[in-house]
């Protein structure tokens, strides 16, 4: 009985510690999301340690082809990818996703959500300017809070659409006209 309970503390112990210090797993060499309509993107770590930042994403047609590549790694953001490939939105965190981002003492206007025409940065959402959000008081372990908001794209509207969870409106952001079917996310 003893030695179960000791075994349990040390368990709850270092849970807290890895709490606290918050620091990411690293990450999986390659990343891979295929959208209902057959185009697919693949992310490639570059070589190094698993906490490289650095990489190449290429955009593949329904058919095979490349349609562009990018020097960016998606690392654990979640991916929406328009039905025809132009299109690709990355939310959350590179290292936490969706879950988590900057409290506000680390970062007050940081980026939530990259969108990429072909290749190319169309716009950079950030949660201050753009999304009209409140300083985020609470932390948890390293600096991170949790995400005041979850988000929504509808490729029909061209809307990426933010739902605030403090119960303020919901806010919209118009992406780029050239996609119009549906597609589906992917979080890693």
């Amino acid at each position: 009985m003893m030695r179960a309970l000791t075994f349990i503390t040390t368990i709850l112990l270092t849970s807290i510690r890895r709490i606290h210090s918050m620091k990411p797993a690293p990450f999986d060499a390659k990343y891979t999301y295929n959208a209902p309509s057959g185009v697919k993107l693949v992310s490639i770590r570059d070589d190094g340690d698993g906490y490289s930042i650095n990489g190449v994403t290429t955009v593949f047609g329904a058919d095979g082809s490349t349609l562009y590549k990018m020097h960016i790694f998606t690392g654990r953001r979640s991916i929406y990818l328009s039905p025809d490939g132009s299109v690709v939105v990355l939310d959350g965190n590179i290292y936490f996703g969706q879950g988590l981002m900057r409290s506000s003492s680390f970062d007050d206007d940081q980026i939530v959500t990259s969108v990429y025409q072909k290749g190319k940065v169309w716009k950079e959402i950030r949660y201050k300017s753009d999304l009209n959000g409140e300083t985020l008081e609470k932390q948890l372990g390293g600096g991170w809070a949790e995400r005041p908001f979850e988000i929504d794209v509808s490729w029909d509207r061209n809307l990426l659409i933010y739902d605030m969870k403090d119960g303020s409106a919901n806010r919209e952001i118009l992406l780029p006209a050239d996609n119009q079917l549906n597609s589906s996310a992917s979080e890693f």
